[in-house]
């Protein structure tokens, strides 16, 4: 954990002690609206981060998938459902999310990755492009596989000033269940 992090995590705490502490000051001298919102602030400025944060998991949407899909240059034109989504890790990042999707949708994505540029049959061992990325390189690449029984595609993006991220698509062609994978390091 990072020192920036440490030093949040202590303000974070500071101000949560501070918020009682104050509330029952002013209401004691005769404050008591003044010792709601005085005390409500502080609490309001920790807790909601730290809340959104714990369940972070859960408070994604079908917009969010139709962000991240939309980095991978993928389109969803039929409804779809969030089968799970898990976030784990920090700084690091790890989240899983599994998509039920239209058959026709599952089709099209797969003959869109077929008949990309650059699309790659792999070794079922082989590693693939995005993996053997150097993450201090500053680029944005995408990639599209059939590797084992995955058809796959991969962006690897570096924003100068930003963390290096890859999202991972991975698509069965008997199966309507899309699997999505974001790391940042």
């Amino acid at each position: 954990m990072g020192i920036g992090v440490l030093i949040l995590a202590v303000i974070g705490l500071i101000l949560l002690l501070l918020s009682p502490i104050s509330f029952f000051i002013l209401r004691r001298k005769g404050y008591k609206k003044m010792a709601i919102v005085v005390s409500f602030f502080p609490a309001c400025v920790v807790l909601i981060p730290f809340f959104s944060f714990l369940f972070e998991s859960e408070l994604y949407f079908k917009s969010d998938a139709k962000k991240d899909l939309k980095e991978l240059k993928v389109v969803l034109n039929d409804d779809f459902q969030i089968l799970s989504n898990k976030i784990d890790g920090f700084p690091d990042y790890f989240q899983t999310t599994h998509l039920l999707i239209s058959e026709s949708d599952r089709n099209r994505l797969i003959e869109e990755i077929t008949h990309s540029d650059n699309f790659k049959i792999l070794s079922d061992n082989a590693k693939t492009l995005a993996f053997e990325m150097d993450w201090e390189e500053s680029t944005k690449k995408i990639w599209n596989y059939r590797q084992g029984g995955f058809y796959k595609k991969e962006l690897y993006e570096n924003k100068t000033g930003y963390v290096p991220y890859q999202k991972h698509l991975f698509l069965k062609k008997d199966s309507d269940t899309l699997l999505l994978k974001i790391t940042s390091r």
